[in-house]
């Protein structure tokens, strides 16, 4: 009589198959997740920036307020970006040093600089979970530990092309 099944040999070899196609594939999905999550967060800083421009219109400055624009803020005065159910990054306005920008303008808010910053993760193993900020000048830069400012193309940028973002590094 012939016996049918696998022996704990075969099993064993597929269960190491298994585990390896587990090692390589993990990575690949993590950094999978990580560049979603990053590409919904840049949607929704720039959901922010058209928000700040319609406020704008309608009151001639801008806020520094995102619950006046209509979200809902943390103790913090952030926005949490969720992805499935996990509080990722926090958004928060910033208004500019108006004299700096514009000397000869009548003290009004006349800049901002709108700041994604992680709430979660581990910096060493996501090269991607850095600040994310947009401004009211069509500037969108990454900010990875505060070492090098880039663009969202990651052309590095210098003190000229952004001194927005050099100066307001102390408030993110």
């Amino acid at each position: 009589m012939k016996q049918r099944g696998f022996t704990l040999i075969e099993l064993m070899i597929v269960i190491a198959i298994i585990g390896i196609l587990v090692t390589v594939v993990m990575p690949s999905y993590r950094h999978y997740v990580l560049e979603s999550q990053r590409e919904g967060t840049m949607t929704k800083l720039l959901q922010v920036v058209q928000l700040q421009e319609r406020f704008y219109q309608n009151n001639v400055t801008y806020t520094a307020d995102m619950a006046a624009l209509g979200f809902t803020i943390n103790a913090t005065g952030q926005w949490e970006v969720n992805f499935n159910g996990i509080a990722t990054y926090g958004i928060e306005i910033f208004t500019c040093d108006d004299d700096t920008i514009y000397p000869d303008l009548p003290d009004i808010r006349q800049c901002f600089i709108v700041a994604a910053t992680p709430m979660t993760g581990v910096a060493d193993e996501d090269s991607f979970m850095g600040l994310f900020a947009a401004d009211n000048r069509g500037r969108k830069v990454l900010d990875f530990d505060k070492s090098v400012i880039r663009d969202w193309s990651g052309n590095d940028l210098t003190n000229a092309d952004c001194p927005e973002c050099i100066a307001n590094r102390v408030n993110y």
